[in-house]
This record gives structure tokens, sequence and C-alpha cells, in this order.
């Protein structure tokens, strides 16, 4: 919370400007006060603050049982602001999913696979993905390598997703090399 991050460091500076000004000219205190001051106001003030505010209405809102496509207005803003905001990234991939839009919800979906390569919900949501694109191996090669508890409840579906997956991609081939004009 850089609300709180803000407030933390107003009250580190006055306590370690307090010490300077024991050991030190006094004005060397008043000038790290005056930093201090000046970082926690813009803070306050600015691009933080907007992206505090933003995150909390997507907050209510999704509380408040809005839907997505009611909220994709902020999420954008909120990306916009904070790119690394990862929440926001995930509810706008979900939403791209629920537009038919898999391509789009993959490019929301990358950073994120990168920052958090074992996320389970990052990983079934990029398997759906290409499941719509009709990259069946890729989905399916997604989901073999999510490791799940076997007792999980969500075990058995992802297991037959996959399995779902492998035999499309399998059906395919098949279809596609029976084609007499096909060479192989």
């Amino acid at each position: 919370d850089p609300m709180r991050r803000a407030r933390r460091m107003g009250v580190a500076s006055l306590g370690a400007a307090a010490l300077l000004i024991v050991f030190l000219p006094w004005w060397t205190g008043a000038v790290m006060v005056a930093a201090t001051g000046f970082w926690i106001a813009s803070t306050f003030k600015g691009r933080t603050r907007r992206i505090h505010e933003v995150a909390l209405d997507v907050e209510a809102g999704i509380n408040g049982g809005r839907s997505l496509r009611r909220l994709e207005p902020q999420l954008i803003e909120l990306l916009t602001l904070d790119p690394a905001h990862d929440a926001a990234r995930l509810l706008l991939a979900q939403l791209r999913l629920q537009d038919d839009a898999p391509l789009d919800a993959l490019l929301q979906l990358a950073p994120l696979r990168d920052r958090h390569p074992d996320e389970g919900l990052v990983v079934v949501l990029a398997a759906v993905a290409y499941a719509r694109l009709g990259a069946g191996n890729d989905a399916a090669r997604m989901l073999s390598a999510l490791k799940i508890d076997p007792e999980h409840p969500w075990n058995a579906r992802l297991r037959t997703f996959e399995h779902v997956c492998r035999a499309a991609m399998e059906s395919r081939t098949r279809v596609a090399s029976e084609d007499p004009e096909v060479d192989v």
C-alpha cells in the first residue's frame, strides 16, 4: 500500500532527523525533514495517490458485485498508471477471455507468466486462451506442467481439459494427414 508506506517513511524520517540534530548541525535534520515532507506530499497528491484511488474503486466494485465489463475503464487506467499491477492485469485477461479475444488475453497474461510462472490461475487462463486460439498442444503442455494437488477439487476437470486439448490436436493431425491433396 503506497499510502501506508508514505506514512511509515514520514515517521522514520522524523526519527532519523531527531537523531541527526543530536549529532550534526540542526540544518542537516531540517533538510531531511523537508525532503521527506516533499516526497510524502507528492505521494499523497500524485500518481501514486491516483493508483491507490483507482485500485480501491476496483476493489469496491468487485465487492459490490459489479461486472468486469463495468470495471474495464478503471482496470485500463490502473494498468496505464501502473503496468506492474498484477491483479488488474489478471482481471483484464479474464475480461478478454469473456470477450472471446484470446490473443489479447495472452498479451495480458504474458507479463504475469514471466513474474509468476507457477501461479495456477495464470497457467489455466493461458491454457484456455491457447485452446481458444486452436493451439491445443500448447494448452495441453501448459496444463501438464501445472502442479496441482491430486485432492484439489479442480484436478479432475483440469486433467480432462488437458486430454480434450490433446485429443483435438491429434484428430486435426489425423484429418490433415488423410487429406488426399496434402503431401506428407
